[in-house]
């Protein structure tokens, strides 16, 4: 992150001397009141429309093809009615999440719960801990394509909504549209697999997948 970021401060200076037609351009230039977004605020928000494609997508794949595996039954029912693939994915982003967890602050006292969160106090958010909110979901832990469209925070949730939400929604749906139509048989290797390491992804760098 800290080379993607060096490269983002050399690419938005090269911007603001030379302007092209791109995004970064675009935010560099644009100007309400007076006021310009900072040079910070433009490489911070183009990290974030290079990475939120990539690393929730990516996590989702494997913990969705990690969920078939554990549930067999469901890959014949999806395979036998591909009309269910976007309520598998819906519920594979709600059962395990491909971003576990968040740091916050809140702008003003919040209470919850009967718990008070300070103004300007830093809240590390659980967004799976959230999708297995039992006051949320009926029977949570239960992977269920059948489940009722309910509220998770797989792809986040009102100003914090994931810029990638629809493209990684559709790429999932693509993905097991094709595979799941040309295979019968679904079996994870878990003997060779290896877990994502960063601490608010969940997900895997490495899971075999056989199908025949």
């Amino acid at each position: 992150m800290r080379e993607l970021r060096r490269y983002l401060y050399g690419l938005a200076e090269q911007r603001m001397v030379d302007p092209g037609s791109d995004l970064m351009t675009a935010m560099l230039t644009a100007e309400e009141d007076g006021q310009r977004l900072p040079i910070d605020q433009v490489v911070v928000t183009t990290m974030t429309f290079l990475t939120a494609g990539f690393e929730s997508t990516n996590n989702l794949f494997t913990n969705l093809t990690y969920a078939l595996a554990l549930h067999p039954e469901t890959v014949k029912e999806v395979r036998d009615r591909p009309g269910l693939i976007p309520d598998l994915t819906e519920e594979g982003m709600r059962w395990d999440a491909p971003a576990q967890g968040f740091v916050r602050t809140p702008t003003r006292d919040i209470s919850l719960h009967g718990k008070t969160i300070p103004e300007g106090s830093q809240v590390l958010l659980h967004i799976g801990s959230a999708n297995r909110d039992e006051r949320e979901f009926d029977d949570p832990d239960r992977f269920d394509v059948h489940r009722p469209q309910q509220r998770h925070l797989g792809m986040g949730l009102g100003i914090h909504f994931c810029v990638g939400a629809a493209l990684g929604r559709r790429m999932t749906q693509c993905l097991f549209e094709e595979v799941l139509k040309v295979s019968s048989r679904w079996e994870v290797d878990l003997d060779s697999s290896a877990r994502v390491t960063t601490p608010n992804f969940r997900g895997f760098t490495r899971l075999p997948l056989t199908l025949a």
